[in-house]
Order: C-alpha cells, then sequence, then structure tokens
C-alpha cells in the first residue's frame, strides 16, 4: 500500500534534472554516449543537469570518457529489476531524487523494464517508438507505451544502430546534429616491433560465436603465411577464458598467444583494441569498439540483426569487414531482403563461415600494415 502511495504522487518541486535510462549492454552504449553531449548541450536542456541510470557492464568507460557530461551516475545489475524487494527500494530512492524528464532511448525495449520506469516519478517520461523484437507482440510494445508521456517516432526499420540514435536526437533535442562514433582513446601506439592481432572470441549467445577451432584454424594460416612478425592477443571478459583456452589448445602456435581474457578492465580492453593493427571478432561489442577507435576488423556475424548492427555503413566505419554463412550476403542489392529475413535475430550456422576466408583477408589486411 505505501509503495501504491508513493508510485501514484509526484513531488510537485522542479529540479532541473534529467535521467538518461540505458539498461542494455556496453556495445549499445558504445553506439549511444557521443549523442548524450547533444542532450547536454541543446538549447532546450541546457539549465538541466543530468544523471545516467546505466548497467554496471559499461561503467568503467562512462565514468572515464563521459564524466564531462554526465553529472551523475547511478550503476545497477539490470537483474535487480526483478527482484521485487530490491526494485521498490531502487525506484524510492531514484523517485526521491525527483526528475522533471527521464528520457528512454532504447529502441527494443523490454516491458518489464518499462514497468519498472513506470514508478520512477519523472514529470515528462520520453521514449522511442520502438520496435517488439524483445516483448511477446506488437500489441504489448502498444501497451508498453501507456508509461510514457511523450514517444518519440523514429520511422523505418532498417535504420543502423548509430543512425537510429542520431535520428531519435533529433527529434529529442529539435535541431540537427553532427556527431561521430569515437573513442577518446590514446594515441595509437606508433613504435611496434610486430604486429598486433587480436581475437575476441565471445557473445552474448552461443550462435554467435564462432567455434574455437575456426579461431584456432585461422590464427594458423596466418602465422604459417604471414612473411612479418604479429604477436596475438585473445581478449574478452573472465566468462571467455574458457574460450581462449580451447583456441590456444588447438592451435600449433601455443607458445606465441597471450591469454589476457579476465585481465583488462574496459577501458584497458578500449585501449589494446585501439593499438592493435587488426581485430577478429564475433559479432559483439569489440566491433564496435574497433569502429570507434578506427581499428581496422574482421566481424564473423550469422547474420543477426542484419542492417541494425551489421554491416557497419561506410559512413560510419570504413575499416570493418564483416563475414556470413551464406553467399548472399555478399551481394549488396540483396540488402533490403536481407533486412526483412534478419532484422530480428538469424538461425544460420556462423560455423559456416570458412577460416580460410578469414587468414586470407586477415593476411591482406596485415601485409598494408606491415
Amino acid at each position: 500500500m505505501l509503495f501504491h502511495f508513493f508510485n501514484q504522487t509526484s513531488l510537485p518541486f522542479k529540479s532541473n534534472r534529467i535521467l538518461i535510462v540505458r539498461l542494455d549492454a556496453l556495445g549499445d552504449y558504445i553506439l549511444f554516449r557521443n549523442y548524450i553531449k547533444c542532450i547536454k548541450h541543446a538549447p532546450k536542456f541546457k539549465s538541466y543537469k543530468l544523471t545516467l541510470l546505466g548497467n554496471i557492464a559499461f561503467k568503467d568507460i562512462a565514468e572515464v570518457y563521459d564524466k564531462d557530461v554526465i553529472d551523475e551516475f547511478i550503476w545497477i545489475t539490470p537483474s535487480i529489476i526483478y527482484d521485487i524487494n530490491k526494485k521498490i527500494r531502487l525506484s524510492f530512492a531514484i523517485k526521491k531524487k525527483a526528475f522533471d524528464i527521464l528520457i528512454n532511448p532504447v529502441h527494443s525495449r523490454v516491458l518489464h523494464t518499462d514497468e519498472f520506469i513506470s514508478q520512477l516519478g519523472a514529470k515528462q517520461k520520453i521514449c522511442s517508438s520502438g520496435d517488439d523484437t524483445n516483448m511477446e507482440s506488437l500489441e504489448e510494445l502498444k501497451r508498453s507505451y501507456k508509461f510514457y508521456d511523450s514517444i518519440v517516432d523514429v520511422p523505418g526499420t532498417d535504420y543502423f544502430e548509430y543512425l537510429r540514435n542520431h535520428k531519435f536526437i533529433e527529434i529529442l533535442t529539435g535541431q540537427r546534429i553532427d556527431t561521430s562514433l569515437n573513442l577518446p582513446t590514446e594515441s595509437k601506439s606508433t613504435k611496434k616491433r610486430a604486429l598486433q592481432l587480436v581475437i575476441f572470441p565471445g557473445a552474448g549467445q552461443e550462435y554467435r560465436r564462432w567455434g574455437t577451432n575456426l579461431f584456432a584454424t585461422a590464427i594458423d594460416s596466418i602465422m604459417a603465411n604471414s612473411t612479418f612478425k604479429i604477436t596475438v592477443t585473445i581478449a574478452g571478459s573472465s566468462a571467455d577464458s574458457c574460450l581462449a583456452t580451447e583456441i590456444i589448445s588447438q592451435s600449433k602456435n601455443k607458445e606465441k598467444i597471450e591469454d589476457k581474457t579476465g585481465k583488462t578492465n574496459v577501458v584497458e580492453l578500449i585501449e589494446l583494441i585501439n593499438n592493435a593493427d587488426l581485430l577478429i571478432s564475433n559479432d559483439t561489442s569489440a566491433i564496435h569498439i574497433a569502429a570507434g577507435t578506427q581499428t581496422t576488423a574482421i566481424c564473423i556475424s550469422n547474420g543477426n540483426h542484419f542492417g541494425r548492427f551489421v554491416p557497419y555503413p561506410l559512413t560510419i566505419a570504413n575499416n570493418i569487414y564483416t563475414f556470413y554463412p551464406s553467399e548472399e550476403f555478399n551481394n549488396k542489392d540483396n540488402y533490403p531482403l536481407l533486412n526483412d529475413l534478419y532484422k530480428r535475430g538469424s538461425n544460420l550456422d556462423i560455423n559456416n563461415v570458412d577460416p580460410m576466408v578469414i587468414s586470407n583477408k586477415a593476411i591482406s589486411i596485415l601485409n598494408n600494415a606491415s
């Protein structure tokens, strides 16, 4: 009863505070973070202070790279909102801050998250029109709109995510936006004894992970057919350590591969990729890091969310080369059809990507870098 009463009341005073909610993954934040300054400096929001309610998974980079535009951070593990007691305490704490405006820019929202957002007490809640990828139905998406006061309509279904965010922010702020995808890393190292190849074998779901045997085969082919010295580093979280162990055990170059999984925080990972001559990765956050650091990368994808996260438009990053399990992806005339078929997911087998195709492309890239 107390929770219901508190939820139905609003704090009357104006606080000049905006709450931005991003509870999705690291890669999603990388594709959004450059637009936070556009909110900060927009004339309609110039008197407001910004608070980010974010997934603790990207705490490191947000507090290092974005502290000049974000005035306050609130970090949570998103699963906390499924614990009723913790959710009530959290919503109480946030509502007491009396935010004037809440902005949820996430395109594929989750109904449970929307319900939680409805309890945070902001006077005006704004969201994207979004899609029903993470909803049970289109009707459920439409029901979620009742939790918001204003819906930003981002038309079309074939936007690359960074461009979709661009459109959302332009409509939100009411002004034209001119910004680029970048991460404010240190200058790239020019003093190298060898070319640096970084392997990122992890991904959130198994169907998005290329086989460890295929990574090992590609590494061995690169090492056997290169006339230049290469250092190979496997990167990722501690959860990826088992993948690194498998790759190393299956490789003929065990002693030449360094395992750094679980040994870097996100900022250190970004600097590692920033100084790589080439990244080979599944379709995951590492690819977005490469785009943001202008590092050449080979992306291995099963076509999941085609058009939204892969392939990278040349206008955003011309250094990302994406390979798929099917030849149909190689014809740009097929892109509209592929977007329609795979925009919500793909069941194609990522292990059908040929490791020799990957190694040949890698050798060509490294030859140009040597």
